[in-house]
């Protein structure tokens, strides 16, 4: 989980104006005459997807990634897909491929998700695991048993700690040398991420954009205090008894917020699909309740939600008020389609390194 308000890699950019050729026999003095209207409109067919609509994922709280993909997951097992299609546009059948945003906001989280979107958009190896990528004590359990820690089923809270104290004695080494990436928080790098929705994904392959920073209803920062803000849930179980205080992490890291629902009605439009999941401890109510009031949210096609009651909100109140306005919602389920994380993040799909076999 993180906030939303989200190189040790290479990151390929937005893609530039798009070349246009222009074939006259008069050559230059054509050029130069016809040139501009050509690539102007070769820029607007490029942005719009040249008459085909844009599918959207909006990942905010992306964690270590296992949400990722999750859009694929519903594109390809879940029945109300084709009916989000069908409310979206009728009859119409020519849809781009993905474009997949994710946020996060955890400073150390950055580094791993930078090389794991490089990664999924073919231009890098899969980055090494050294902690497993779990941002619920749900998918921790099934990756507790892998070295031979508990691993209660759902539910059983009470044997949580157990598998905490287990997990954090494991990991103690990898934890304690995560650290920041100076480099992700440069807002030009982020403002240019924010850009890449500029134009549409005319490829065929999805295209992920990390956007290293928390999302809000305003552009601003946010200071991020090791280990009591909510930021922090991703790690609570690593925090048993053995939990080792990243050693190169400062006590407060302040990152980005971005305006996300300015972002939103800035760079998409009613003819796209737009899938917008939230897992951002309590920062969805501002951003979801902007939405209902200047009627952006009705720019979502499906809200996947996880609520988290906070000060002066009330997740029964935000909740119903979606359903009023006919929101179609998914919400996390142990056994469905969304259990918390996307099937290809699952323990039995995930290499994580045993910290243990480096002192054999």
């Amino acid at each position: 989980m993180a906030y939303a308000v989200a190189p040790s890699m290479a990151y390929a950019m937005a893609p530039s104006r798009p070349e246009v050729e222009i074939q006259n026999a008069q050559g230059a003095r054509n050029l130069e005459q016809f040139g501009t209207e050509a690539l102007e409109q070769a820029e607007r067919l490029s942005r719009r997807g040249n008459g085909c609509q844009r599918r959207i994922y909006l990942d905010l709280g992306a964690n270590w990634g296992n949400t990722l993909r999750l859009n694929l997951d519903l594109e390809r097992r879940w029945r109300g897909y084709a009916k989000l299609l069908q409310a979206r546009n009728g009859s119409h059948r020519c849809w781009l491929a993905w474009e997949v945003y994710a946020f996060e906001a955890v400073p150390v989280m950055h580094g791993y998700l930078e090389d794991f979107v490089t990664f999924l958009n073919g231009r890098g190896p899969q980055p090494e695991l050294v902690i497993p990528p779990a941002g619920s004590s749900n998918l921790l359990s099934s990756f507790a048993r892998q070295f031979h820690c508990p691993s209660p089923a759902f539910g059983q809270h009470h044997l949580y700690y157990s598998m905490y104290d287990c997990m954090s004695t494991v990991f103690a080494g990898p934890i304690s040398r995560l650290h920041e990436n100076p480099e992700l928080a440069d807002p030009m790098l982020i403002r240019t991420r924010l850009d890449e929705a500029q134009v549409a994904n005319n490829s065929t392959e999805p295209r992920f954009t990390f956007v290293p920073a928390a999302v809000g209803t305003s552009d601003s920062s946010l200071a991020i205090r090791f280990p009591s803000n909510s930021g922090w849930m991703s790690f609570k179980g690593y925090m048993g008894r053995n939990f080792s205080h990243p050693l190169a992490l400062p006590n407060v890291s302040t990152v980005a917020v971005i305006d996300i629902v300015t972002w939103v009605q800035t760079y998409f439009s009613h003819r796209d699909l737009v899938i917008l999941k939230t897992d951002i401890e309590g920062a969805e109510h501002d951003i979801l309740w902007r939405m209902l009031r200047d009627g952006s949210i009705d720019l979502i096609d499906l809200l996947i939600l996880e609520c988290h009651e906070a000060p002066k909100h009330s997740c029964h109140h935000l909740v119903s008020s979606l359903h009023t306005r006919n929101i179609t919602m998914l919400a996390e389920a142990p056994g469905s389609i969304y259990p918390g994380w996307d099937s290809y993040s699952s323990a039995n799909r995930m290499t994580v390194k045993d910290p243990r076999l480096n002192s054999l």
